[in-house]
């Protein structure tokens, strides 16, 4: 007998995104906001002359954050470690947008690093699962390409992981 509760795991292979990203900029500063039930970043091109130049504002689960765990520190471990603990950024940033993600994507050449956010609906998976499809491959949607120096970046990992 089958009942309409009965839940079939399913294996989704998402991809992240390697264009189409409607925010894409650098940053030397950011901050990590942790509230109850999720946690805020905020990341800045900071310049010492001019102020802030650019910002990004975005939010996650820590139900996310704890699946990306795996990845992001085994990335860390394949990577220099920061030399430094990141700086107290406080400044007040203007608010018109957060975006939710659920993924982190992460990579580095020499000193340049590139930190990819991205999302992917439930409800995609679910509409996948009605299908009866066992294995599907898809790509997440795109959110925000963000460059810093490698330093900058595991300094971020240290303060999303280890703090």
């Amino acid at each position: 007998m089958h009942t309409k509760n009965e839940h079939k795991e399913i294996k989704i292979d998402v991809r992240m995104p390697d264009s189409g990203f409607p925010k894409c900029m650098f940053f030397n500063r950011f901050r990590v906001q942790r509230e109850k039930d999720f946690l805020l970043l905020h990341f800045g091109l900071d310049s010492a002359t001019e102020g802030i130049l650019d910002h990004y504002s975005c939010t996650t689960s820590y139900e996310a954050l704890e699946q990306n765990k795996n990845s992001v520190i085994d990335y860390l471990s394949r990577s220099p470690r920061p030399k430094e603990k990141a700086p107290v950024w406080n400044k007040s940033l203007p608010l018109s947008r957060v975006d939710a993600f659920d993924i982190i994507g992460m990579s580095y050449n020499n000193k340049v690093a590139e930190t990819v956010l991205s999302l992917f609906p439930l409800t995609v998976a679910s509409q996948i699962a009605l299908l009866g499809a066992d294995d599907i491959n898809t790509t997440a949607h795109p959110l925000v390409l963000l460059r810093s120096t490698t330093e900058t970046q595991m300094q971020l990992i240290v303060a999303l992981y280890e703090e």
